[in-house]
């Protein structure tokens, strides 16, 4: 059976090669960033395209990336600027991990804090409180208290996983082997 996604991208040399043309070298830029041109970030729109297809071909080991430009540019331009980029998304993304963790730390402390007054007065209010309302009373404070974990539970048993997909895709970004060549793309 012939995996619809990866039969996107032709192969040569044995490798799946993600095709990404234009007439200028400036197409690949953000031309919203007025930064020198090393400097300068790649489009969103080709980043979002090549993150698609590196998931779409992550199962691969290795994959390549090929720049097809009508106008020639000097060597080194694009693939420098395209490492930079995804070098910095991971440094972003590690950044951000680490942000994730201590946010998730400091709010688990806090909801520990919190159920453990919210269980306590609870435990206190128990024998003061009587009647039919009381059960359901006392019964909300520990519900509400379970209900106060459920956030710091998610950032830091859950939030990782699509950072860390993320990140995933971005290192195969980083070590397929990035070409410029001249001319349009091949069909796959």
């Amino acid at each position: 059976m012939v995996d619809s996604k990866k039969s996107r991208y032709r192969i040569e040399d044995g490798f799946r090669c993600i095709d990404v043309g234009a007439k200028s070298v400036d197409q690949f830029f953000d031309n919203r960033d007025p930064a020198p041109f090393r400097e300068r970030d790649i489009d969103p729109g080709l980043v979002h395209y090549l993150s698609d297809a590196a998931e779409d071909l992550s199962a691969d080991a290795t994959f390549r990336v090929i720049f097809w430009l009508a106008e020639p540019c000097p060597p080194g331009k694009i693939d420098v600027a395209y490492r930079a980029y995804f070098e910095d998304a991971l440094d972003r993304l590690a950044r951000k991990g680490s942000q994730r963790r201590r946010q998730g730390a400091s709010i688990f402390a806090i909801a520990i804090g919190v159920l453990i007054l919210l269980l306590s007065g609870a435990h206190v209010m128990r024998p003061l409180l009587t009647g039919p309302l009381s059960n359901a009373l006392l019964e909300s404070v520990i519900i509400l208290s379970w209900i106060i974990l459920w956030r710091p539970a998610e950032v830091l048993l859950y939030d990782w996983i699509p950072a860390h997909q993320e990140g995933v895709i971005i290192k195969h970004l980083l070590t397929a082997k990035v070409e410029v060549r001249a001319g349009t793309p091949p069909q796959a």
